[in-house]
């Protein structure tokens, strides 16, 4: 059996997939299988994965669109290696990326998902390095507001995701953060502190146009994540939180201070359970805050702070004057 288990599920992904596919068979590690499987395409995208001839390559066409959790999950039971690779039809895994991670894997047993740094890139060129928490206990916190971990990035144990049952197809489209969470509840998450994989934003992501569905599911796995804590929210504090990790909370002081008690509540319940490291929720709740009202005009800047415990006065004046400082560097 190989080490690895490269999983890369596609649907209509013709403009892209050479470049996905060639990245993987240009890796300095070579003992892993390359599972693709074709979720029901309707373009070129299975005659172009017939057109390669190397043997690691295992194409398994779906027959019909099944979505992409069931289609992953079908992968996970046709794997053989130790460790599950991700990859998406669209992006790139530069050369060296299975060789460290499965490095990394071998020397941290207590780890059971590896994602690592990435490039983020669009079709016109424009590139940024995406630099995300990096130390276990901050990325189970990051949880909490979002993903925090590029699921095409990640390596797994297989082990540990069959026993957890895979993926979960009630939450397709978001079910790597829903996975991300339970396996946080039991094991290590990591990050490796550099660049292995170049991921690519274009608009036919589902995350760069969310549906309904997509939205009622991200709002049912809020309710699961505040249930760990035994947190109980009003619905305007819920839903301040839910828009703020969705990019959609409006820019009110209404909203604003429905989002702070909201963090009050978390904070309280965090204390008891202690399921996240205090220190670190606290300080992304007063980072939010500042960052939040800091756009609002001076009155309601003054009635958030009479109202909340994660703003002062001092801070927005503070927060002002390195906003500033940021912006004349910056120009510099």
């Amino acid at each position: 059996m190989p080490k690895i288990s490269v999983i890369m599920p596609a649907r209509n992904a013709e403009q892209y997939i050479c470049e996905a596919i060639d990245s993987i068979l240009g890796q300095t590690f070579a003992d892993f299988e390359f599972l693709i499987l074709d979720d029901g395409s309707a373009d070129a995208t299975a005659e172009i994965v017939r057109r390669y001839r190397d043997e690691r390559i295992r194409f398994y066409p779906n027959g019909r669109n099944m979505g992409v959790a069931a289609t992953l999950n079908r992968g996970l039971a046709l794997a053989g290696g130790e460790y599950i690779a991700r990859m998406d039809a669209d992006d790139i895994s530069l050369p060296e990326r299975l060789e460290k991670q499965a490095a990394y894997l071998d020397a941290h047993r207590d780890v059971a998902v590896l994602g690592s740094d990435l490039e983020v890139f669009c079709g016109s060129g424009l590139a940024e390095r995406r630099v995300l928490s990096h130390e276990p206990d901050k990325l189970r916190e990051d949880l909490f507001f979002s993903c925090g971990i590029a699921h095409p990035s990640v390596m797994m144990r297989r082990d540990v995701i069959l026993a957890l049952g895979g993926y979960d197809p009630a939450y397709n489209g978001l079910e790597d953060y829903e996975l991300w969470c339970r396996v946080a509840e039991k094991h290590e998450i990591a990050v490796l502190p550099e660049v292995l994989f170049r991921y690519r934003v274009h608009g036919g992501q589902v995350t760069q146009n969310p549906s309904p569905q997509w939205m009622e599911r991200m709002n049912n796995l809020k309710r699961r994540q505040i249930s760990r804590l035994s947190l109980r929210a009003a619905q305007a504090e819920f839903e301040a939180y839910t828009a703020y990790c969705t990019s959609r909370l409006p820019k009110t002081a209404a909203a604003i201070a429905a989002l702070g008690r909201f963090f009050e509540k978390a904070a309280a319940a965090n204390a008891g359970v202690r399921y996240y490291r205090q220190d670190y929720l606290a300080a992304d709740f007063q980072a939010v805050m500042l960052t939040l009202a800091a756009a609002l005009p001076p009155d309601a800047q003054r009635q958030l702070c009479a109202e909340s415990s994660w703003l002062s006065p001092g801070m927005l004046r503070r927060a002002r004057v390195k906003a500033v400082l940021k912006r004349r560097l910056g120009r510099k």
